[in-house]
């Protein structure tokens, strides 16, 4: 482990761009928010900046190990964020029942917002003098 810290206290800032890099593309590459062909990309963005931060440390297995840790760590943070999710909605689902008095009132009908109308307040507010 000595060593693998002392790889990281010499980190070339190109070095950590490329760690950056990775991290980014990788949670890209997982999460919904691109495509098919865009989560392709950013798997591909992430294996290539992986690649050159190993090859570009001072032995590649400790820059290997730390890419390792990376994947550990985000999966971790997965894993813990799931949980707590999980958990907090265990907690809040639990229905509380009405008291037998109550009477169930219907909603009133809204107008549906006129998103023009709505825009052009929005514009008037943080443009217009």
């Amino acid at each position: 482990m000595d060593n693998i810290l002392l790889t990281l206290n010499n980190l070339s800032l190109v070095q950590m761009v490329l760690a950056w890099l990775f991290v980014a593309s990788y949670a890209l590459a997982l999460g919904g928010m691109l495509g098919p062909k865009g989560s392709l990309r950013a798997g591909a963005a992430a294996a290539l900046a992986a690649v050159l931060f190993s090859v570009m440390s001072v032995d590649w297995v400790h820059g290997a190990l730390l890419v390792l840790f990376a994947i550990g760590g985000m999966g971790l943070f997965v894993a813990a964020s799931w949980a707590l999710t999980f958990s907090v909605g265990q907690l809040l689902s639990h229905d509380k029942p009405l008291p037998q008095d109550a009477e169930v009132l219907p909603l009133p009908p809204t107008a549906a917002p006129r998103p023009i109308s709505a825009l052009r307040a929005l514009w008037r507010t943080h443009v217009a003098p």
